[in-house]
């Protein structure tokens, strides 16, 4: 059980004595003491150790170690069970200690008291005498160098145990070091009562070492004139000692650090304090040379100061002295690199600063501006499909325009007549002989001509009505989708929008008007998918300012917002359908003076909703002409009172629902029927196009046609995908509908 107590207080003695050191950079001696030597090696009798550091308890910062193994002592005390002899140092940084000893007895069982003889006296116990030595007897007196002091008794170490003496006083550790030299005498006292021999050491004066000194000059060569000078400097290390020592030159001192001659020839100098003498240097004193009359300055000419960084386009420099032209004696400097002769071209456009050097003159600086070159456009050609149409309004003729082997329709824009025509596609119903010809920015391509004949039996039993301020080949918008899957793929909502809103700014502006601060209008600038820009700007709003864009969206939810800043649809569930991610309202200041001159009596205002299923289609009870007539009813009344966005659904089932931008209508004046419409379409990419590129904006014309056998019953024929249905119509008013 006792065992067991031991083991235990070993442990805690352990556990509470281990915390990690930081890391300590010391260079100055550390001493290890001990407050005893000789422990009992009954688990219980402890020895604690100290370290000393120029007087300081440093032990919080040193580690203990075992001198037989290296190994690490758990904190500051120690222990054992196990008699022994063990050697101890104290570590601090890289710094190590002094060795102590510490002697672990035996424990010898305690022998019973022997009855006490009260007539013979005690006889106290008699204690040996004391050695005290030194680890050497000569150090120096740096307050670095140490001599360490050990007390003996019976052959045990009692130093932790003893007072050591230096000259009479007690030092506080058996390590000692001083700055003073001189002779030093110690003892050793023991219980105040034991005193040791006495020893002696001598500490000898330190000596700063000498530092060597250096001497350099301003210069190697001076003029022999008396006037120029040499000056010189002296240090030693770091420090400038120029003014506490002499300097020679050939041998002779001088005064101060200036030196001057008129002797030309070759010189040396060194400096001298006391016994040390610098390095040596060298110097040159060249003869006075006659002053040479100056030189006239020269002067930079260039031939012109603009030139076309195009390689070719060059600038020709000239370089006159005192009148004289002196340009193949010199040298031409173009932003600080010389060239080859007098003429410079470039191909990077920017600022050039030029300077003549011959000899040591340099001339005046000239700044050349070379202008970046544009190099010019290839000429484009301009093609038709046919040199005659029938001017019946449908039969038309398709233009194609080609630059060095690619066709840039798309970015090229058509006159006929010398007037700009919306897409490449013109018919008439006015017959005679147009001309026609292609822009692409600065370039212009060469005329063709085309006859719109006179249709032989025209069809007097039709008539033909677009929205307002729109033509079959003008006034209409066409938003095409960026690519073929791509993040716009159910915009076609916010497309149809934009076509619509462009035009109604169109016919405000054209009514005398301004569009208010902020409106948006014109074709599209930011650059999407593989480089592509949108056909009109407004398209960019709702794709940058809406949530939710892959969700498929209303076109009356789109034109509201913008003009009036209302959200229609809030309510819908999120993700159902886009939402925008800011306020709108671009018209919402001048809205209140706009609103009298347009009809705003749908069910939204200025839009409503009329779900073809319940009007015409298979959930009406109509059909046939009937189903007919009521959606040629709703086209004509809504297009007489503006624009119209129709969803076409693509299957029969009324399925894949699609917006588009209705512009215009065909009727029989016989039946009063529509027979024909108009659309632009934003997915109308060439039929079997994977590339996903914008196509060529396009008025598509359709046929109307009954269906009994679809959910829509209105059928369209010519869409460029197959058959579509209507399915929903979605008016917009006017500017002036009222």
């Amino acid at each position: 059980m006792k065992k067991l107590f031991y083991l235990s207080l070993l442990i805690l003695l352990y556990v509470t004595s281990c915390k990690p050191k930081p890391p300590v950079e010391e260079t100055k001696p550390i001493t290890l003491s001990v407050d005893t030597t000789e422990i009992l090696a009954n688990g219980e009798d402890i020895a604690t150790f100290t370290v000393l550091c120029d007087k300081e308890d440093v032990t919080d910062d040193c580690l203990i170690y075992f001198a037989a193994n290296n190994e690490q002592l758990s904190g500051y005390t120690f222990s054992t069970t196990e008699p022994d002899t063990c050697k101890f140092y104290a570590r601090r940084g890289e710094v190590k200690s002094n060795t102590v000893t510490i002697i672990a007895k035996e424990v010898v069982p305690d022998e019973p008291d022997e009855p006490e003889d009260p007539d013979e006296p005690e006889i106290p116990e008699v204690e040996g005498p004391i050695t005290i030595s030194a680890s050497t007897d000569t150090i120096v007196a740096n307050g670095i160098d140490a001599v360490n002091f050990t007390v003996i008794q019976d052959s045990t170490d009692v130093t932790s145990l003893s007072k050591i003496y230096i000259n009479d006083s007690i030092i506080e550790s058996n390590v000692f070091s001083t700055i003073k030299s001189g002779n030093y005498i110690v003892y050793a006292k023991k219980n105040d009562t034991i005193i040791s021999n006495e020893i002696s050491f001598f500490a000898k004066e330190y000596i700063e070492p000498e530092i060597p000194i250096t001497i350099t000059a301003s210069t190697d060569t001076i003029i022999a004139d008396g006037v120029d000078a040499v000056i010189f400097t002296v240090a030693e290390g770091r420090r400038n000692i120029t003014n506490e020592i002499d300097i020679f030159v050939n041998g002779n001192k001088i005064d101060g650090n200036k030196f001057t001659t008129t002797v030309a020839g070759e010189y040396t100098a060194y400096a001298k304090r006391g016994d040390v003498t610098s390095n040596e240097i060298s110097f040159f004193a060249k003869e006075v040379e006659e002053p040479e009359e100056p030189e006239k300055p020269i002067e930079l000419y260039a031939s012109k100061t603009n030139i076309i960084a195009d390689g070719t386009d060059a600038v020709t420099f000239t370089v006159k002295q005192d009148n004289n032209e002196v340009t193949s004696e010199s040298e031409i400097y173009v932003n600080g690199n010389k060239i080859n002769g007098n003429t410079f071209t470039t191909t990077v456009a920017g600022n050039y600063e030029v300077y003549a050097k011959k000899g040591e003159l340099v001339s005046n600086e000239i700044n050349i501006f070379a202008e970046e070159y544009i190099e010019p456009e290839k000429p484009i050609v301009l093609s038709a499909s046919t040199t005659s149409i029938t001017a019946n309004g449908s039969d038309a003729v398709v233009f194609t325009v080609m630059q060095d082997g690619d066709n840039v329709t798309n970015v090229s824009e058509i006159y006929v007549n010398n007037i700009l025509i919306s897409g490449n596609q013109f018919s008439t119903f006015t017959p005679g002989t147009y001309t026609a010809f292609a822009k692409k920015n600065e370039v212009t391509s060469n005329e063709i001509t085309f006859t719109a004949e006179e249709e032989d039996n025209p069809d007097t039993g039709t008539s033909i009505v677009f929205v307002e301020g729109v033509t079959i080949n003008s006034g209409w918008y066409d938003v095409n989708k960026l690519k073929i899957g791509g993040p716009d793929i159910n915009m076609c909502w916010a497309a149809s929008a934009s076509n619509i809103i462009q035009w109604w700014q169109d016919r405000y502006v054209s009514a005398g008007n301004s569009l208010p601060s902020g409106a948006v209008s014109g074709p599209g600038t930011k650059v999407y998918e593989d480089g592509h820009t949108y056909n009109l700007a407004l398209m960019e709003v709702y794709r940058d300012l809406w949530n939710d864009i892959y969700a498929g969206g209303y076109p009356d939810h789109g034109v509201i917002w913008y003009f009036e800043g209302r959200n229609i649809y809030s309510s819908m569930t999120p993700g159902y359908c886009p939402q925008p991610n800011a306020p709108g309202g671009y018209y919402s200041n001048v809205w209140n003076q706009i609103l009298p001159y347009m009809y705003h009596e749908y069910t939204n205002g200025i839009s409503g909703e009329f779900g073809g299923y319940y009007l015409w289609g298979g959930g009406s009870g109509l059909s046939g002409n009937a189903s007919l007539q009521k959606f040629t009813d709703y086209v004509v009344e809504f297009i007489d009172r503006g624009a119209v966005s129709l969803v076409i659904s693509l299957g029969s089932n009324g399925g894949l629902l699609h917006a588009t931008t209705l512009w215009g209508y065909e009727i029989d004046n016989t039946t009063g029927l529509i027979t024909k419409i108009w659309i632009t379409d934003s997915d109308d990419i060439h039929q079997g196009s994977t590339s996903g590129d914008p196509t060529q904006q396009l008025l598509r014309e359709y046929t109307i046609s009954y269906d009994g056998g679809s959910l829509g019953k209105i059928k369209l024929g010519g869409a460029p995908y197959g058959a579509c249905w209507a399915m929903t119509l979605y008016p917009f008013s006017g500017y002036g509908s009222r």
